[in-house]
């Protein structure tokens, strides 16, 4: 796209998609196996064991980066079904996960303050920010 800056290493979408897979992988490799004796992987596989609907969750997250990374190299026939399945997956995780979700929503909503001193300060910053940058007629990317 012409009118679009690009720097660095967003100049390569590919390097920049690979490099975040890679890096995360790379994290995720080490935070399960450190320390020695891969003492957070057999925390992660019980809690796996003691709930089975965090491997729902995991399991939709994991099918939807599956398509996610098969529609970016343009096979769309496997795409699709993935992300479908996906999306099921996902519907399938909120309906079993509905109670601590709602448990976590009355505690967000039991001091709503906060909640909405976020949904105002976001949006003023956001105007003031724009128009202090756009001031004087000059063009921003925003």
């Amino acid at each position: 796209m012409p009118w679009r800056r690009v720097y660095g290493f967003a100049q390569n979408g590919h390097l920049l998609d690979r490099g975040f897979l890679v890096g995360s992988l790379a994290v995720i490799a080490i935070w399960l196996a450190y320390p020695f004796g891969f003492t957070y992987a057999h925390q992660f596989s019980e809690l796996i064991e003691s709930n089975p609907v965090w491997a729902v969750g995991y399991a939709a997250v994991a099918v939807l980066f599956a398509a996610g990374e098969t529609q970016r190299r343009d096979k769309l026939p496997v795409s699709v079904p993935l992300f479908v399945i996906g999306i099921g997956l996902l519907a399938v995780w909120f309906v079993l996960f509905r109670f601590e979700m709602l448990a976590n929503l009355e505690n967000i909503l039991a001091d709503p303050i906060p909640l909405l001193a976020g949904v105002v300060a976001i949006p003023v910053i956001s105007f003031i920010l724009v128009r202090y940058y756009t001031r004087g007629g000059r063009k921003a990317i925003v």
